[in-house]
This record gives C-alpha cells, sequence and structure tokens, in this order.
C-alpha cells in the first residue's frame, strides 16, 4: 500500500519536492525492516574446540555499535540539513515578506563575518541577469535601489527566479498608512491605490469593494497584449482573496510593483494579503512584467485607468528607507 502510494506521485514531482513527502511512509517501512536485520544478533556457531568461536559474539556485537553510531551520525546529520532548508525556506522564500528576510539575511551575513570562509559574495549590477545566476547569490542593484537573492535557474517557476530581500522607492515598494472610507463605496467600485507609467503602459494596484465590509486588491497591466493570460475581471484586472477590513481604522500597508523582478504584492500589517503570480508565463516574462516608470500616483487617477479618480480612504505615503542590508554588505 505505502508502495501503491509513493508511486502514484511520480508523475508529479517534478512540480515541487513536498510531493516526495509521499514516499515517507515506504521508506520509514524499509528502514524498519533494514534496521532490525543489521542489529539483531546472529545465532552463535556451535562452540568448536579452538578458540575462534569465542570471538564471533563479540564481532557481532561489535558490528552493531558500529551500525548504530554510523545510523544515529545520518539521522542527526539528516535532521540538521532538514531544519536548516525549513529556515531557509520560511526566511527567503518568495512568499515572504522583506521585514523577515532581510534581518534574517544580515544575520548569516555577520555569521559569515566570524565563521570560517568570509562574507558571502555579492554584485552589483543595473539590472538582474536572465538566466540567474547560481542559487543563494546575492545581487545589489543600481544605487543599492533592491537586494536580492537567486534561486537558481528553475524553468517551472511561476514567478521571477530573483528573490527580492529588501527594497527602495526606486524598486517599487511604496508605505503607506491606510484607512478605508468609514463610509462603505457602492460594490464593485474599483478605487487607485497604485498608479505606474504612462498611458499604453499603465499598471495599476486598486481595490474593489464587496459588500460588508470586504475588498479584493485587484492589479491590472497594460502593454502586455501580445502575452497569453489567465481570465481577468471586468477593467483587466486580476483580483486577490476577499480581504476584511475595519472602517476607519488605520493600517500600514506595503505595495510592491517592482520592475527588477516583476514582483506585485500587497501586505497589510506585515502579513501578504495579495500575491499576483502569473502562472501562464515563463520565469523570464514574470520577471520583466512591470515595467520601470518615473510617472507614480498614489491614490489618484487622471491618466485613464480603469478606476475611479479617487481612493475614497485615507492613503498616507510613508517614508522607504534605503536597504539597511546595503550599510551589512560594506555598500557606501
Amino acid at each position: 500500500g505505502a508502495a501503491i502510494g509513493a508511486a502514484a506521485v511520480l508523475p508529479f514531482g517534478y512540480i515541487a519536492n513536498r510531493y516526495l513527502a509521499d514516499f515517507v511512509p515506504l521508506l520509514v517501512l524499509c528502514a524498519v525492516i533494514g534496521l532490525q536485520w543489521l542489529l539483531a544478533p546472529r545465532v552463535a556457531p556451535a562452540v568448536q574446540a579452538d578458540s575462534s568461536a569465542s570471538e564471533a559474539p563479540r564481532r557481532s556485537s561489535g558490528r552493531r555499535r558500529f551500525v548504530l553510531v554510523a545510523v544515529a551520525a545520518l539521522g542527526a546529520f539528516s535532521v540538521l540539513v532538514n531544519v536548516s532548508l525549513a529556515i531557509s525556506n520560511h526566511y527567503t522564500g518568495p512568499w515572504t515578506p522583506e521585514h523577515i528576510s532581510a534581518p534574517f539575511l544580515a544575520k548569516a551575513i555577520r555569521f559569515h563575518e566570524t565563521f570560517p570562509g568570509g562574507n558571502p559574495t555579492y554584485r552589483r549590477a543595473e539590472s538582474l541577469p536572465l538566466p540567474p545566476a547560481a542559487r543563494g547569490s546575492i545581487y545589489v542593484v543600481g544605487d543599492c535601489a533592491g537586494v536580492y537573492s537567486s534561486a537558481g535557474d528553475i524553468p517551472s517557476l511561476a514567478w521571477s527566479p530573483w528573490r527580492g530581500i529588501q527594497r527602495s522607492s526606486a524598486a517599487g515598494r511604496y508605505d503607506f498608512t491606510v484607512a478605508f472610507p468609514r463610509r462603505e463605496p457602492a460594490p464593485g467600485a474599483t478605487e487607485p491605490i497604485v498608479i505606474r507609467g504612462t498611458p499604453g503602459r499603465l499598471q495599476t494596484l486598486a481595490v474593489i469593494y464587496r459588500p460588508g465590509g470586504f475588498v479584493r486588491f485587484a492589479f491590472a497591466s497594460q502593454g502586455h497584449g501580445e502575452l497569453p493570460h489567465l481570465s481577468v475581471t471586468e477593467g483587466g484586472f486580476q483580483a486577490s482573496r476577499v480581504v476584511r477590513y475595519e472602517p476607519g481604522t488605520k493600517m500600514h500597508m506595503t505595495v510592491v510593483m517592482d520592475p527588477n523582478n516583476g514582483q506585485v504584492r500587497v501586505d497589510l500589517n506585515g502579513k501578504a494579503v495579495a500575491r499576483f503570480f502569473r502562472v501562464e508565463l515563463t520565469p523570464e516574462q514574470n520577471s520583466t512584467y512591470i515595467y520601470p516608470a518615473t510617472t507614480v500616483a498614489f491614490g489618484r487617477n487622471h491618466v485613464g485607468a480603469p478606476t475611479r479618480p479617487r481612493f475614497s480612504g485615507t492613503l498616507i505615503r510613508r517614508p522607504t528607507l534605503r536597504p539597511s542590508l546595503c550599510k551589512t554588505l560594506g555598500i557606501g
């Protein structure tokens, strides 16, 4: 039964490593049998007249101790590796907010300073290379506009292989104090949050109101008509899951529209509430999806985007600081 369950995931194992967990029951059963066989005492041969017979139990006992120590050491190493991978994925994965990933990377860099091997290498560039650099490579874009880490050259990723670790506003990160209106707008009303670019290449992050104090964050992009795309709402928006809000309550909101790796994300009070994955696109198409723009509007629409003219709540821009990782890396 365990073997059948494991074989069933073989056609899907290329999608994500987590599918390999279905092999664990089979591996555990085989390991229990094998360990019992290795450690079980052997039946001692009949006592012979010569003295070598007395050495057999001793040799068997020594072998069992060696096997037990080796298995224990490999088990401890396996735990160390898997815990390390879990920690790395938790703090530097593509879904991790910057306020979690950046301090972790800073601690890792400081750890390298005391641990033999020196600091991790990083490179400075005006743009992120595609195909990406080796997994774990750190790139600093421009005059420390953003710090990024490579996930490696993985063609099946449904997002950019470059993970944003820390960004400034030059890399498309915008911080706000937001309060949604006390008087609920009509259901379906669409209001602007961030609009980047000029007509023909407008990229709009908006909210669509739902009855009962709910909204959906929505993203629309012009100028990508040649690319395949999934279904969108009226007005050309991709919409997030439904998010509840308290009218008039102030919250910290972060919007990411990153032209370096194409990421589009919204965080409320440090938690991601909207991530716009374009699973139909290649990693390269995803990485270049957000256009560089010098014209950015916050909470207002004077350029013909498919939203109302203004955000009806309160939207106050907060300063987005220069990435502190640059100082940790020794960049002035």
